[in-house]
């Protein structure tokens, strides 16, 4: 059961990790297909490769909301109203 479980997290990780390197790599390319200093070209093309990275990344929160689910995990228990605390009111 534990390995199970820890091979789940590990899966859940990794999904999230690589979730990160694709925004961080969208922004990179955002950033420089926006720099006024690269050819017109590049910069077309790096906009290009943007909406492309763009796509994978709206695709892999459709595919695997669990990731999604990872990286707001922090502030879920934070955000819930619960029915004990609305009747105290």
């Amino acid at each position: 059961m534990l390995k199970k479980l820890t091979h789940s997290w590990m899966l859940q990780w990794n999904k999230y990790i690589s979730f990160k390197i694709l925004n961080i790599t969208c922004l990179i390319t955002m950033i420089l297909g926006l720099a006024p200093i690269l050819p017109e070209e590049w910069r077309i093309l790096l906009s290009l490769i943007f909406i492309g990275f763009l796509a994978i990344n709206f695709l892999c929160v459709a595919t695997h909301p669990s990731i999604y689910n990872v990286m707001n995990s922090d502030n879920d228990e934070k955000d819930k109203i619960h029915p004990r605390d609305e009747e105290g009111k």
